[in-house]
């Protein structure tokens, strides 16, 4: 589960069966901010912990075009994040600020 809000807009995935015990939800649910350098875009993301970090950079891909097809490095406390891995396995913690580096190198799919 997880929220996407920049500058009012609101993207929302969840589990509509999602009822959980709140303090269970309050365990799994951190929330981090995104700052995507050279684009001057800033996110508040509310995700559960147990997440792959992937998803959100497929989310952002939909929701920020220019970010389709461009290499992202991700850094959170001056060290990569690997995509592959979810927040906790990344120990990326609640109200955590990762910063989105941008090469505006174009992706090339290789054959």
């Amino acid at each position: 589960m997880y929220t996407l809000l920049d500058g009012g807009d609101i993207l929302e995935n969840s589990n509509e069966n999602e009822k959980n015990d709140e303090s269970i939800e309050t365990e799994q649910n951190i929330t981090i901010f995104l700052e995507i350098t050279d684009k001057k875009i800033n996110c508040k993301l509310n995700c559960n912990k147990d997440l792959i970090f992937k998803d959100i950079e497929e989310e952002l891909n939909q929701e920020f075009a220019e970010l389709r097809n461009v290499k992202k490095n991700y850094l959170y406390n001056g060290s990569q994040i690997d995509i592959n891995k979810t927040f906790e396995e990344n120990k990326i913690e609640d109200n955590s600020h990762i910063i989105m580096e941008i090469n505006d190198m174009p992706i090339v799919n290789e054959q």
